[in-house]
């Protein structure tokens, strides 16, 4: 059959079509030449810049629409003027699907933005990652369409996404109507909802209007009503990727740094790696923390830089991702260069998981030879360090290799270092499909060379890396000219005084997390080594030895340890805290089984003395082990509703708009359903927990499964100054079966305990809840997750029981929690769940606050306390009552922790100062400690007996003239609270 085709046309319509970042639209007409499956584009290079990237061709015939992907030049300097296009082919060169994204602004007043637009795709894949949404200054309009194209991998049907911005610019607030999502390289049998979504929103993403966020996820419209069929979410899990740059001249870099990861069940496309100007650097180790979707155990990566910045080019060492869905250490070898001007000029590489980058037709490394890592802790007190040459020896059943040299660079082994090595060599012991790595003998020496050779050795760490298995041996002991080495040997070992042995806690099968949360006191931190001793069940007790470091359990810091042991503790009774040599703060440890995903917490809140304290655990996440004892009989507790059965909850809280809304108190609830009542729950404690505009989100476990929740008690216990809580509402959510409620309340709750406790009914369902099949496959999943548990906990008690010492153990590959969904966005501060992917997720502040000299204005002893608001929760100080602080002309040092970690980019600074002294506030500088990204507030404003509240936003510009600020106060039109206006007296600049 012959085939038709219509053309060529000419396709003008004026001076101006085909601008960058532009669509252009013509009309033509011919015959109907039926399925489209080539077009043909050609220009006549005249003009000045007859240069033209295409990035695709849309042709919209009667009764189809036809994709032609292009993304090529058509230019007469690369010979290439005309292009021949295929329908629905992906752009040449790429095994990427495209993705068309059209977003739609509102058409209301200010609804458009300047802000910095991102979105994340979830599918039944995978996820797109973190995708800048840009190609011109005026996008996100008022009533305009702004149309991207994303090349990821295929994510299948889609479930969501989750649209935010940064917040800044002039305007920052946006009223987004809907977005409409899809695939242009779609194939005839993909399921709708795999072509095409329209995930409808149609409300405002601003800080000052409801609801109060920059960050939403939005749900598909299935059944085509114009509203979001709110369905099952997506589980999304953490990802805590450390990057290793190489120790060698050139090796960092100040280009941007994007990772895309790869599992059995698909995809977390390339994510920014959120950096400041200190990540990257020569030698440096920095970790990120990623959310996306659960892509099960991972197979490879993709990284990549964008080339930008003095000094681009970068060398990797090795990359190592843990992620909270499989519990496992994924290690990716690189040792190779990301440079656009030399060598293979690759600024893209894919490493596979403990093999890295094989090119065409090349094999992993050599048989017999085997990728290692080596980290030395040096042991922190006076002398520890030392100048002389280091080396390591292995021996094993297969190869042995002799005095390795470690030192590579002149500040190796200083006091409290910790020293990566990597480097390849014979293989001296292969890792079994247990976990086991029956290395015989391990050996480290120093020459003793140099003035100061003395070398206090605190433990070192041995990596597998092609397994991630990784051997860590306790030394704790001098290495000097009279004993210049240490031994640790599997079979005969030598005299405890002199063996090297294997760290306690640190091999078998179950993995637990200690996270250890300092109060936020002076002198609350300690420098003693802390004793924790976790008592399990019929009375098991475990001390295991944790990494603790100099700058461990400081004031406001929280602190995590990962630690192992053959035998599952069961569950977990008590915690016993010993060995404080002085004094220290302690708010709370939260202990978590990283391979049943259990949890639970230990709360103090008061300081720990020499004396040991026991304290008692509430439980805050089930575990896959009692979801599946749940699914025996009936599905799962949660699916099957008995009242017998054990169930997770989520609560998040609503504290109201109001003025001194918050509360400091212990908030309790009681649910009531139809299958039961829960009992007494207690939320944590924390003074920056239910304050006013804030959502605090909490997990809890009880015994009985309620069923249908029909109403909610709530009440809290008075204490601390000024007690009474404005709530405004409370959502709840079985975690198991995500069926969630809504419970308004607008209502202060007044203090007096259980007594005093105020009853509100479930206003209404939010989400009914997960079918009976989809309850079964959750149920199943933890039933298999177990099984395997089991299996592989049989495996190494059959390894075990080889005649071989104990210390020879081995530990199989970390886990770490499985990771819930994170909460949606507080009302404000929101709460970012996409959590930018490259951000650091540290939540660790310091403040820097500078008191001004004037001559009549001086410092203040009043009561000093500080709110920081960020784009993902906000932060607390205070109140500050130490006379030796905001002295005039003096600069104090201030620390605290976010308790829900990293706040997102900072905004606004609150200050409060009651009393009658004339404070001058000149600056408040704000340092996230983990990412060494800096926030200045300038104030240039006094506080009084007057006025004695302060609410500054981020960089406003500092008055040169401190005594001609003025304050003007009026109404809110809207809601009639008191709204603050500063300017300069001689300008009227607003600020």
């Amino acid at each position: 059959v012959e085939e038709m085709k219509i053309g060529p046309f000419p396709l003008e319509t004026g001076a101006n079509d085909f601008e960058r970042a532009q669509v252009d639209t013509f009309m033509i007409e011919g015959v109907d030449i039926g399925e489209i499956h080539t077009a043909i584009l050609q220009h006549d290079n005249s003009g000045f810049g007859p240069g033209w990237h295409l990035n695709m061709l849309e042709v919209h015939a009667p009764s189809k629409t036809f994709n032609f992907h292009a993304n090529c030049w058509l230019d007469k300097k690369t010979n290439a003027c005309r292009v021949e296009l295929q329908s629905g082919k992906p752009p040449s060169g790429s095994d990427k699907h495209r993705y068309k994204v059209t977003v739609n602004t509102s058409d209301i007043r200010a609804a458009g933005t300047d802000a910095d637009v991102t979105i994340i795709i979830f599918g039944e894949k995978g996820d797109s990652g973190e995708r800048t949404l840009d190609t011109s200054a005026n996008n996100f309009e008022r009533a305009m369409q702004d149309i991207f194209f994303l090349d990821i991998d295929d994510l299948g049907v889609l479930k969501t996404i989750r649209v935010s911005h940064n917040n800044k610019g002039f305007g920052p607030g946006w009223h987004l109507a809907d977005v409409k999502i899809e695939k242009t390289t779609a194939a005839a049998d993909d399921p709708p909802l795999a072509r095409e979504a329209i995930f409808p929103y149609h409300d405002w993403l601003d800080l000052s209007t409801p609801p109060h966020q920059i960050s939403v996820e939005l749900f598909p419209d299935i059944d085509g009503d114009g509203i979001a069929d709110v369905g099952r979410k997506v589980r999304k899990v953490k990802y805590h990727i450390t990057v290793y740059t190489s120790d060698i001249r050139g090796a960092g870099t100040d280009a941007s740094v994007f990772m895309e990861l790869e599992g059995e069940k698909g995809t977390v496309g390339f994510t920014r790696l959120e950096a400041s100007s200190k990540d990257f650097e020569r030698g440096s180790v920095d970790t990120f923390q990623v959310q996306g979707s659960d892509i099960g155990k991972l197979t490879k990566i993709g990284v990549k830089t964008d080339n930008s910045g003095w000094g681009a080019a970068w060398h990797l060492q090795q990359v190592e991702i843990r992620s909270e869905a499989t519990g496992e250490l994924y290690v990716f070898p690189c040792n190779n260069w990301f440079d656009a001007s030399n060598g293979d000029k690759k600024i893209e590489r894919e490493l596979l998981v403990g093999v890295g980058e094989l090119k065409e037709g090349e094999s992993p490394p050599a048989e017999g030879r085997a990728q290692y890592k080596v980290t030395v802790f040096t042991s922190d007190k006076s002398g520890a360090g030392t100048d002389a040459n280091v080396f390591l020896s292995l021996k094993g059943p297969k190869a042995a290799f002799s005095e390795r040299p470690l030192n590579t660079a002149k500040d190796n082994f200083r006091r409290g270092s910790e020293d990566v090595f990597f480097f390849e060599e014979a293989e001296v012991a292969e890792v079994s499909s247990a976990g086991e790595w029956a290395i015989d003998e391990v050996s480290i020496a120093s020459d003793c060379s140099r003035l100061f050779a003395d070398w206090h050795l605190s433990h070192l760490k041995v990596m597998h890396v092609a397994s991630g298995v990784e051997l860590v041996f306790l030394c704790d002991d001098w290495l000097t000219k009279k004993q210049d080495s240490r031994t640790w040997r599997r079979e005969n070992p030598l005299p405890k005084e002199q063996a090297l042995t294997l760290e306690e806690g640190s091999g078998g099968l179950f993995n637990y997390m200690l996270t250890v949360v300092t109060g936020d006191k002076y002198f609350g931190g300690t420098d003693s080594k802390i004793i924790f001793t976790l008592v399990g069940a019929e009375g098991k007790t475990w001390a295991p030895t944790l990494d603790q470091k100099r700058e461990s359990f400081e004031r406001g810091r929280t602190d995590k340890f990962t630690c192992a042991r053959e035998e599952d503790l069961g569950e977990l009774t008590g915690l016993r805290i010993g060995g404080v040599s002085d004094k220290w703060a302690l708010d709370k440890v939260v202990v978590t089984n990283l391979q049943t995903n259990r949890e639970w917490l230990f709360e103090l809140f008061d300081w720990v003395a020499k004396e040991e304290v026991s304290l008692k655990p509430k439980v805050l996440k089930r575990g896959t082990e009692s979801i599946a004892a749940g699914g025996e009989d009936g599905g799962g507790g949660a699916a099957a509703g008995g009242a017998s059965s054990e169930a997770e909850y989520q609560f998040a809280f609503y504290t109201g708009d109001k003025y001194f809304a918050g509360t400091d108190a212990l908030v309790s609830v009681e649910l009531v359903g139809k299958d039961g009542k829960s009992g007494v729950i207690d939320m944590d404690k924390g003074k920056e927990l239910f304050e006013r505009k804030r959502k605090d989100v909490f997990n809890r476990v009880v015994g009985t499964d309620v069923g249908d929740v029909s109403e909610l008690r709530v009440w809290h216990d008075a204490a601390g100054m000024g007690s009474d809580w404005y709530l405004d509402k409370v959502e709840v959510e079985n975690i198991f079966s995500e069926k969630k409620w809504e419970i308004s309340c607008a209502s202060w709750i007044k203090g007096g305990g259980e007594a005093k406790a105020a009853t509100f009914p479930v206003s209404k369902v939010i989400f009914d809840g997960l079918d009976a099949q989809a309850l079964a496959e959750k149920t199943k999943a933890a039933q298999d997750k177990v099984a395997a548990l089991r299996q592989k906990e049989a495996e190494r008690k059959g390894l075990d029981s080889a005649p071989s010492s104990p210390q020879a153990k081995s530990p199989p590959k970390a886990a770490a929690a499985t990771a819930t969904d994170p909460a949606s966005p507080p009302a404000p501060p929101p709460k970012d769940d996409s959590s930018p992917a490259g951000t650091s997720g540290g939540g660790e502040y310091t403040l820097f606050v500078t008191t001004g000299s004037a001559l009549f204005d001086r410092g203040t002893d009043d009561p000093v306390s500080f709110e920081i608001i960020g784009s993902n929760g906000d932060l607390t100080l205070g109140p500050f009552t130490d006379q030796e602080l905001f002295s005039s002309g003096k600069t104090d040092l201030l620390k605290g922790v976010a308790a829900e970690g990293e706040i997102g980019d900072l905004f606004q600074l609150r200050v409060l100062k009651p009393g009658g002294d004339n404070w001058l506030l000149e600056t408040v500088r704000v340092r996230h400690e983990s990412s060494g990204r800096e926030t200045t507030f300038h104030c240039g404003a006094k506080l009084t007996s007057k006025y004695t509240e302060l609410r500054v936003m981020a960089d406003a510009p500092a008055s040169s003239k401190v005594e001609e600020w003025m304050e003007a106060t009026t109404e809110h039109p809207s809601d009639g609270e008191l709204v603050s206006y500063w300017w300069d007296g001689g300008s009227k600049s607003v600020w």
